[in-house]
């Protein structure tokens, strides 16, 4: 067989033109490979971030998390102590019902959620650390401003506004981003980011009870804005979007959610309880103490029985618990119902996410979908515990028996 020199083409024979055809079509293939390959070497975002489940990078963002709940979800539970400093006369001097102070923490929590239900596509397109920066200023410039207040609409700016929308920029990512890292134990790994949340609601309230008296209120909450600042700073340095490959009747839950957490060291104080040795302002710090094993417990069980199962149930105890609260007439009964509600309520919180991250097949659509969950939510906080202080400062309802059935 010859070629031609003048033509340079084959000469006129179907089987070397075909054996050429598949010659040249192995090597464009080949090409196509190896240049694809390359391409993804040189991302050095993927080619650095394992896989889920190895290593400790999950683990380091769980840290993140546990910050980022710590400071948003540990603010935000911790509302119950200031309710009851400004109910008393402290911080605000406008003259403002219980119901119209309440709007300042329902606020806070709706901004919580609401937000977080706006920027869940942004997490998913990748804005995360932007979001955690943004969050992170206004967070601590609303702590600080809210030192400086005193009348009601300074609070409402400050506390509520500011701060809330903060908090609604990096709680989406604290709940979402160890999702994204882990297969085998995300519920585990959710549920462990979420307890700061309850540690937050331990450690505010007892700190702003002992430093108001001595340094007074602005420097109390300006403690307060620096711990804030502290915790944010380790998120901010550690924590990492992982990239990946391209509702429930949860309003009803929520619009009694955070009336036992706004209202029962107020009502506890107010009612003059017995109080068995026990200061009444601990009643909060112990339902958040409770609350942490509530996100523990109920999320590792969720990985063997299935999320909706453990959500459920909990949702129904938490809800007869508060109507227990009813007939409740010692600081021994109180303490109780307040252990228990802290534990079943934790769940309402961690178990969401996932749930949601369980039927998620593929994670870049994982923000989105615990944002429209956090929607659901929002509505629901912003009016419960207003409704609550109305009905409880009505003459005739002038007991707890309002609030429980708010809750």
């Amino acid at each position: 067989m010859s070629y031609s020199s003048d033509s340079g083409h084959l000469p006129n024979n179907p089987l070397a033109k075909d054996e050429m055809d598949l010659c040249l079509g192995t090597s464009i293939s080949r090409y196509a490979v190896e240049e694809s390959t390359e391409s993804r070497q040189e991302t050095p975002t993927e080619k650095s971030i394992p896989p889920p489940d190895i290593g400790i990078m999950p683990w380091i963002q769980v840290a993140g998390a546990f910050c980022l709940m710590f400071t948003s979800w540990g603010t935000v539970v911790s509302y119950g102590t200031f309710q009851q400093y400004y109910t008393s006369g402290g911080g605000i001097v406008d003259e403002a019902s219980s119901s119209t102070i309440a709007w300042i923490g329902s606020l806070q929590a709706f901004l919580l959620m609401f937000g977080a239900a706006l920027t869940g596509t942004l997490y998913d397109a990748g804005y995360f650390r932007t979001m955690m920066y943004c969050g992170s200023f206004l967070m601590f410039f609303g702590l600080m401003m809210t030192s400086l207040a005193n009348k009601y609409w300074h609070f409402i700016l400050s506390q509520s506004l500011c701060t809330g929308s903060g908090m609604g920029l990096v709680a989406l990512g604290a709940l979402a981003t160890p999702g994204t890292w882990f297969v085998k134990r995300r519920g585990l790994a959710i549920g462990l980011g979420s307890t700061s949340a309850s540690m937050g609601g331990i450690i505010f309230p007892i700190s702003l009870r002992h430093l108001i008296p001595i340094i007074g209120f602005g420097w109390a909450v300006r403690v307060m804005g620096f711990i804030v600042l502290f915790m944010l700073i380790l998120p901010l340095s550690i924590s990492k979007q992982r990239p990946t490959r391209q509702q429930t009747p949860i309003f009803l839950a929520f619009l009694g959610f955070f009336t036992f957490y706004t209202f029962i060291e107020s009502w506890a104080i107010a009612t003059q309880l017995n109080t068995d040795g026990i200061a009444p302002y601990y009643i909060l710090t112990i339902t958040n103490a409770s609350s942490s094993f509530g996100r523990i417990l109920p999320n590792y069980t969720a990985e063997k029985i299935g999320p909706l199962n453990i959500q459920v149930p909990a949702t129904l105890i938490a809800g007869v618990l508060v109507f227990t609260w009813i007939p409740a007439q010692s600081m021994g009964s109180v303490m109780a119902i307040a252990i228990l509600y802290g534990f079943f309520s934790g769940s309402l919180v961690s178990v969401p996410p996932t749930a949601i991250a369980s039927m998620t097949a593929n994670m870049n659509e994982l923000g989105g979908r615990i944002g429209m969950c956090f929607l659901a939510m929002a509505f629901g906080s912003l009016i419960g515990s207003p409704v609550t202080g109305a009905i409880h400062y009505v003459p005739s309802w002038c007991n707890n028996d309002g609030d429980s059935i708010i809750c």
